[in-house]
């Protein structure tokens, strides 16, 4: 997908005179190239600046911060035209660094809230065609800036930005806010705020708050106080905040749990002290880098999570401890020290540019990084020692090496598969988990022995550690109901994913569900059309009972799987949407529905007002990717 920032118009101009107005289109282009590699195009010579990072926002930072340079030296003239504020007041002494930090980078950043705070509309005032504009601008700036804002801690910015966020969304009621004071600690509570708005940027809702929390809906006025007060009174909200992003936002948690750990040892002890026990220490499975993780019990743990931490904690365990194992330890000794080096992006930028390629390393917390790293190597075999030797890791790899690799890649697939599916397919609701499962499970059972050497004696234990892992879902115990009744109302899966003997049994439970749940029945009758619903008003119960039961029998019935076949019910298309929470975020299932590319809403009168926003944003996103 290309990230394109398209100009304003002419008129924004003149609201804000920062070096971020050169970021409306009007100077340079910035494009995604592959992964994690921007590009920004200068429209007045054409020339091309470049930049790879471990995260797109961290690039793109490069990108910028370079280009500034170079209109400074280059195009004076044509930047003071776009912002003679700028040009006026920095001279070439605002490029001496400060504390490690280059001031002309924190001035750039620091501009770019501004721009973010000054451009941002209220949904009302934007009509549909100018929209798209508005959330790729919105997402470009906040990919960029996501991580100066917290780590600047710009209080009286970030009071503003948030406001502003709020009046953008034109709805208070999207934050769905709930909280009591007297059970969440103040800065707990901001960082959580906050995080939602960050959230916006990675695409995901924070499921912070529990069931615990007293439902409550903020006031605009009420929240802005609140988080203004609180954050003159508490210090450490960045730390907390980078602590929930990290838990909510995997892809990017190798950057910012770095500057966690850095904050953490910076802060005093009081401020310690006034955290209750929020983290434990441990260490990295792979580096060594001491990182925190969660302790709350109450914290939203999404299902894909669940998989991922199986994988990293059983199967690889179940792997190293296979006895007489060492070509493990000996192999992954070579494979760990020549990532730990690639990691120094300085170090290996010119090798690996010199052999014209990229090499992934994996990440702590996320098992595909380390698939995708291994992958890397075994695509790359040929020229591994050729690298090592540059770069004097002193690392030799043999065949062997690549033999065990290539076996291990083999076992993992299945895995990295699943947990793909899981994360990175917009359609993948709750109700995908367990035919995932199931289909996960049914490979191991047929994984093919003469295939990995190496492995065969750990499989059946790999399948044992499986099966009692997942035993609620794998045998229909009534914990997992809700996801039960989830994948059978998904319309890809239906009744297909269950063994034949269970069927006819799981399809009596999830009408049982349905036709007990009072909320789904009287949200259901909501959807009937006018004429309809005046009827079922003045019938008894049993009357809707049936009603739902038929609508059941025929959805599970017919041979349709697409998505649009939950319109033909309102008492189906009602359940979907109560049962279909998001698998990979707590992303709602209206947002990840029109995510998918579903218009299952065309009308927007017909959209209720909390998703609106919603609706349009997600809408031009995914006319975007296609």
């Amino acid at each position: 997908m290309e990230i394109e920032v398209e100009p304003h118009n002419e008129g924004d101009h003149t609201k804000c005179y920062s070096p971020l107005t050169i970021l409306n289109g009007k100077l340079f282009t910035l494009r995604r190239v592959n992964g994690h590699e921007i590009s920004a195009i200068c429209r007045i010579c054409q020339r091309e600046k470049r930049a790879a990072n471990k995260t797109i926002f961290s690039a793109t930072i490069y990108c910028t911060s370079n280009l500034r340079i170079h209109y400074i030296n280059h195009h004076p003239q044509k930047l003071a035209k776009f912002d003679k504020k700028f040009y006026s007041q920095h001279s070439g002494d605002c490029f001496k660094h400060v504390k490690g930090i280059n001031v002309k980078q924190r001035k750039f950043d620091a501009a770019l809230t501004n721009f973010l705070v000054v451009s941002m509309r209220p949904v009302s005032e934007v009509e549909d065609r100018s929209f798209q504009q508005l959330v790729a601008e919105c997402d470009n700036r906040m990919k960029v800036m996501s991580k100066q804002m917290v780590t600047n801690a710009m209080k009286e910015k970030m009071h503003v930005l948030v406001t502003k966020l709020i009046e953008t969304l034109d709805n208070t009621s999207y934050l769905s806010l709930s909280y009591t004071l007297s059970k969440v600690q103040p800065h707990i509570f901001v960082a959580t705020v906050i995080c939602h708005w960050i959230a916006i940027d990675l695409q995901r809702r924070s499921a912070i708050l529990t069931s615990e929390i007293v439902s409550e809906e903020l006031k605009l006025r009420d929240f802005v106080d609140l988080l203004f007060d609180v954050m003159e009174v508490y210090q450490i909200h960045a730390y907390k905040l980078k602590t929930i992003i990290i838990n909510e936002a995997v892809q990017y948690k190798e950057d910012l749990e770095l500057f966690m750990y850095d904050s953490f040892e910076n802060l005093t002890e009081e401020e310690k002290s006034c955290i209750e026990k929020p983290m434990v220490e441990r260490k990295s499975m792979k580096w060594g880098k001491k990182i925190f993780t969660m302790t709350d019990p109450n914290f939203s743990i999404s299902k894909s999570h669940l998989l991922n931490k199986f994988i990293l904690r059983n199967l690889l365990n179940v792997i190293k401890n296979i006895p007489g194992f060492d070509i493990h330890y000996l192999v992954f000794k070579k494979c760990t020290k020549f990532w730990n080096a690639i990691r120094d992006e300085k170090a290996s930028a010119s090798v690996l540019c010199g052999f014209n390629m990229e090499l992934k390393y994996p990440n702590s917390s996320s098992f595909i990084y380390l698939f995708e790293a291994i992958d890397d190597v075994l695509e790359n075999q040929d020229r591994m020692n050729m690298i090592s030797e540059k770069m004097n890791i002193g690392v030799t790899f043999e065949e062997k090496d690549f033999e065990y690799l290539r076996q291990l890649k083999y076992l993992l697939k299945p895995f990295y598969e699943a947990l793909y599916q899981i994360e990175n397919n917009p359609g993948s609701f709750l109700g995908s988990f367990m035919p995932i499962l199931f289909a996960l499970n049914n490979t191991l059972l047929h994984l093919n022995g003469n295939k990995m050497i190496f492995f065969s004696a750990a499989l059946p234990q790999i399948v044992e550690e499986f099966n009692e892992n997942f035993k609620d879902y794998l045998q229909f115990l009534p914990d997992v109901t809700s996801e039960i009744v989830a994948a059978c109302l998904h319309p890809k899966y239906k009744l297909g994913w269950i063994p034949e003997n269970k069927q006819e049994e799981i399809k009596n439970l999830c009408i049982e569900v349905l036709c007990n749940d009072k909320e789904f029945m009287a949200n259901a009758m909501e959807r009937c059309d006018p004429v309809d619903r005046e009827i079922l008003s003045f019938k008894k119960e049993e009357v809707m009972i049936n009603r739902v039961k038929s609508s059941a029998l025929s959805y599970f019935q017919t041979k349709e799987v697409n998505l649009a076949i939950l319109l033909e019910s309102p008492f189906i298309y009602e359940a979907f949407l109560k049962y279909n929470v998001c698998v990979s975020s707590s992303l709602p299932t209206t947002q990840n529905l029109i995510k998918s590319g579903i218009d299952l809403l065309p009308q927007h009168q017909d959209i209720p007002k909390d998703f609106l926003h919603i609706y349009l944003m997600l809408k031009a996103h995914a006319d975007e990717e296609n």
